[in-house]
């Protein structure tokens, strides 16, 4: 009997740690796709059964111990501190710090070792670090983790668990790694902020304040497939949403990264800038996107759909569907999308198009509906949301010009946002012209009707609805 527990004690530790390697192995693949970057060889994760670095990157490689695993296996927030180790890491690999090979999170007893290692000071160590906090902080959050809001800790239990000294030579001190993670913290989380709100102002088709701030982030020196590719359907949109009624009333099979269908209101243009100026430039991202990862179907979708708004003939197009056809990775109903499209721009009659249609997605039977092209959203007005959302509407202004209760500042106060909280409904001034809410799902379901919620759009951070003054 006695046997019979032991032998089972020991089947259930050994699924519990095969339980957390796998979940080692799933944040790893996460955070590598959160980052988006294949024009680097992706490197492999190893496990280790020795204890004398904890975690650290190689030419090739990262390494994760399973000391290190164990030490969080069984705690709370498992994934979070273990993603902030992963990202550490994988930042140091895609920031190509090939000079810190084989240095890792514990550095206990490799630092120094390198000969490349040696000849860098203990400030340009610290550089590196801190572009790798910030970095695995940015990746990891959007990638679902909160990477540096548990980092303090895990550094701290690695330091203990490894018997680490909180002075080591040619390194920063543990006092001072800490600082680094305090200090950027902020800065990361900054601009995953930024990045959902892009994504966001693209769902409520304000594409010039989306462009503003994917380019936000690449001016802080961040790039993955993901945002070149929304980047570019911003420009995308926006040069559809100021084109002639013929092309911006149409429903195009472009692709959102976190939901396939994107329609377009008519814009009037602020960018002072011609529609086919924007789509040479939503063009040149998507293909930049491309660029990091050849195999990236979002991004090679929309490229479609911005050289068939490019070309210039009726062949031309037809040469382009043909490759679309016959070469492309495309679903076969957004295949038949792009041949609809096609036959509408060359006057093609209805009925062999409706015919068409009915083989695509649901966007080209929208297209080739008379009833629902070019329809617009029916709107409330600000004060009757208010009134809807109990926010007293003599606040109207006050949405605008009071008081936030945070407010994030990017790039050199290049892009501002300011938050305020209405119990559980959040603002989020973009300028003084423009603001969206987060309300939260209950309120949408229950308080406003079928056609009031075509004002509301929903996405995996919420559901939102634009104000504009």
């Amino acid at each position: 009997m006695k046997l019979l527990f032991i032998t089972s004690l020991l089947i259930n530790i050994s699924l519990f740690g095969n339980n957390c390697e796998n979940k080692v192995q799933e944040v790893f693949n996460n955070i590598i796709l959160s980052i988006g970057n294949n024009s680097i060889p992706e490197p492999e994760l190893i496990f280790s059964s020795e204890e004398r670095s904890a975690a650290y990157m190689s030419e090739e490689s990262i390494t994760i111990e399973y000391k290190l695993i164990n030490l969080f296996c069984v705690e709370d927030n498992f994934e979070d501190k273990i993603a902030f180790i992963l990202s550490h890491e994988l930042a140091h690999y895609y920031l190509q710090h090939g000079w810190m090979l084989n240095t890792g999170l514990s550095y206990a007893s490799t630092v120094g070792k390198s000969l490349k290692y040696k000849s860098y000071d203990l400030e340009e160590i610290k550089e590196a670090e801190s572009q790798a906090d910030i970095y695995a902080g940015f990746y990891g959050k959007i990638a679902g983790y909160k990477t540096l809001q548990f980092a303090e800790y895990t550094l701290n239990s690695v330091y203990e668990s490894y018997n680490l000294p909180r002075s080591l030579k040619k390194y920063p001190s543990y006092d001072e790694r800490v600082k680094i993670i305090n200090d950027k913290k902020d800065q990361a989380n900054n601009l995953a902020t930024v990045f959902e709100i892009g994504n966001i102002l693209i769902k409520l088709e304000k594409y010039d304040l989306a462009i503003d701030a994917f380019r936000v982030i690449l001016a802080s020196k961040f790039n993955s497939r993901e945002i070149y590719n929304n980047l570019g359907l911003s420009y995308l949109m926006y040069g559809i949403s100021i084109s002639e009624d013929k092309l911006s009333k149409l429903i195009y099979p472009v692709y959102i990264d976190f939901q396939t269908r994107a329609t377009v209101s008519k814009t009037r243009s602020t960018l002072n800038d011609s529609p086919e100026k924007m789509i040479l430039k939503a063009k040149n991202y998507f293909e930049r996107s491309i660029n990091l990862d050849s195999d990236y179907i979002p991004a090679m979708q929309n490229l479609f759909v911005s050289k068939m708004l490019l070309e210039k003939s009726a062949k031309s197009r037809e040469v382009l569907v043909e490759e679309i056809q016959n070469n492309s990775k495309l679903d076969s109903q957004t295949k038949v999308d792009f041949e609809v499209i096609n036959e509408i721009f060359n006057d093609t009659k209805l009925r062999k198009v409706q015919k068409l249609a009915k083989n695509g997605s649901s966007n080209s039977r929208l297209n080739t509906d008379s009833n629902l092209l070019g329809l617009e959203t029916n709107r409330l007005t600000n004060d009757q949301l208010l009134k809807k959302l109990n926010i007293n509407s003599e606040l109207s202004d006050y949405l605008f010009y009071g008081k936030p209760d945070k407010k994030i500042t990017v790039n050199n106060n290049k892009l501002i946002y300011k938050f305020k909280m209405f119990g559980d409904i959040e603002l989020i001034e973009l300028d003084k012209k423009h603001s969206i809410l987060k309300i939260p799902k209950i309120i949408y379901d229950n308080n406003f009707s079928e056609i009031e919620k075509n004002i509301f759009k929903i996405t995996p951070y919420g559901v939102y609805v634009l104000i504009e003054k």
